[in-house]
């Protein structure tokens, strides 16, 4: 609590215990859908650092839908960004006594990115530097090579304790690599793990044995459980070797799936900025990963519908639609370039426009992938809630709106459209795909980017807000 000034309206969301538990709870609730990283059946709030406890607090005040809540929650955000650089720049890090912070670290970036204000995601940049700079002298990428503790000693809720630290360690690595291919994927930010490899971790567990409520249940599933021969390194490498090789590859849940999938994206941001290097042939590249992502896609689609198996198929989707056509160029040529720091400038705008006619035109495969991406979140669900959403339904209309152009749609003739459901809209555009009428995939394209807009406009961050701005400009609609 006093990581924050009382003048700033914080007590009246945390007047009594169980107002203060009960957003706590739902920051937690929350966030988990996004990083499992968190042990939920042993995590006690009244056990943990503030600053982790202050994490949940600002998540819950930015989700709960009052205005006043997001505003302090910006603020809160801001204060302890601050609080935990300044630890940080002071403390020794040490992997026993500060995993907490260093989780709290990455949930104030992920706040930062996609709940807050603008110049959270900005900061959120700049602040991604710092944590993977932490994990990499820590050792967080690499094999624990140190034996457990005494393990004959060690009782039976001892060696689950220790488990669960494991576990938890291995969970922060790999979300800091997924964060930092969000960095590049959805905000076009510089990176700062630029290889695959980086990671030589095993896999996450299954979620059954993460959710085991006590030693007992724990030592079950962890008898029963499928043995995980290949770290992810030796997976990346086995889906970019031969067509033989990736026939082989282990079965993977909704998790597994999704890290994997973030793996291939990051390759495929990789390719993407090294396609003009004379001594990278990217072809190859990119028709490899056309190959190898499909196989992945093939184990997720058939997984129980859950957070995960959304995230995954949200980055399979911008994986394919990045393949063809960069996201900063759809971004440059709309003249907004919001995720990038700001308005295109005229010449940025024109030379995006240029290549999104000609050498890196949508084409119809694309189409429909941008279509599929938009179903994740189209209609409108709890279940689905996401804090991707706004970055997917935004990229998923630029694209739709760059094929339009392809085909030689006129923005400014405005037909008639008629009446239809956001599905049905989809639908007849998918339809339409098909024979490539520029016409009327100009006027479903409008009909679905007004309601994108809508739902943009909606939400509480900043950049939803810019990308309704964008869309509603692009399809001639007036707010």
């Amino acid at each position: 609590m006093d990581l924050i000034a009382v003048q700033w309206g914080l007590e009246e969301f945390v007047s009594t215990p169980h107002a203060t538990t009960r957003l706590l709870e739902v920051g937690l609730s929350h966030i988990s859908t996004v990083l499992p990283i968190f042990h939920e059946p042993t995590l006690r709030f009244d056990q943990i650092p503030r600053e982790l406890s202050a994490s949940f607090l600002c998540i819950g005040l930015l989700i709960c839908g009052d205005s006043s809540a997001h505003e302090i929650g910006c603020t809160l955000l801001h204060r302890l960004r601050e609080e935990t650089l300044r630890f940080a720049q002071t403390v020794i890090m040490k992997i026993d006594h500060h995993l907490c912070i260093l989780q709290a670290m990455l949930v104030i970036e992920v706040t930062g990115m996609y709940y807050a204000n603008r110049i959270a995601v900005e900061l959120s940049d700049i602040f991604h530097g710092t944590l993977v700079t932490l994990a990499r002298r820590l050792g967080l990428f690499e094999p624990d090579h140190q034996p457990s503790r005494l393990i004959e000693r060690q009782s039976t809720d001892e060696k689950w304790q220790e488990w669960i630290h494991k576990e938890c360690l291995k969970r922060l690595a790999y979300f800091i690599f997924v964060v930092d291919v969000q960095h590049g994927m959805l905000f076009s930010h510089d990176r700062c793990i630029t290889s695959v490899f980086t990671l030589k971790l095993e896999l996450p567990c299954s979620r059954q044995t993460w959710q085991a409520m006590d030693t007992r249940q724990w030592l079950s599933l962890e008898k029963s459980a499928v043995p995980r021969p290949l770290r992810f390194h030796e997976l990346q490498q086995l889906l970019l070797s031969s067509y033989e090789s990736y026939q082989n590859l282990p079965e993977l849940d909704s998790l597994g799936s999704y890290l994997v999938l973030s793996g291939m994206a990051s390759v495929t941001i990789d390719s993407l900025q090294r396609r003009n290097d004379p001594f990278f042939d990217n072809e190859r590249v990119i028709e490899c990963l056309r190959a190898r992502l499909p196989v992945i896609y093939r184990g997720l689609i058939i997984q129980p519908k859950n957070a995960m198996k959304n995230h995954g198929l949200m980055t399979y989707y911008m994986s394919l639609i990045s393949l063809c056509t960069p996201p900063d160029d759809l971004e440059r040529a709309s003249n907004s370039g919001f995720s990038l720091t700001g308005a295109a400038s005229t010449e940025q705008a024109r030379a995006a426009m240029v290549r999104l006619l000609t050498r890196n035109k949508v084409g119809p495969d694309s189409a429909r992938h941008a279509i599929n991406l938009l179903r994740i979140y189209i209609p409108a669900s709890l279940d689905t809630f996401s804090p991707f959403e706004a970055s997917a339904l935004y990229l998923g209309a630029l694209t739709l709106w760059a094929y339009a152009l392809g085909l030689g749609y006129d923005p400014q003739v405005f037909d008639i459209i008629y009446e239809q459901s956001e599905l049905e809209t989809m639908a007849a555009l998918e339809a339409i795909i098909e024979t490539g009428d520029a016409v009327e995939c100009g006027k479903h394209w409008r009909r679905i980017v007004g309601y994108i807009s809508e739902r943009l406009g909606a939400m509480k961050n900043d950049n939803a807000r810019e990308y309704s701005e964008v869309l509603y400009a692009l399809g001639g609609a007036r707010k």
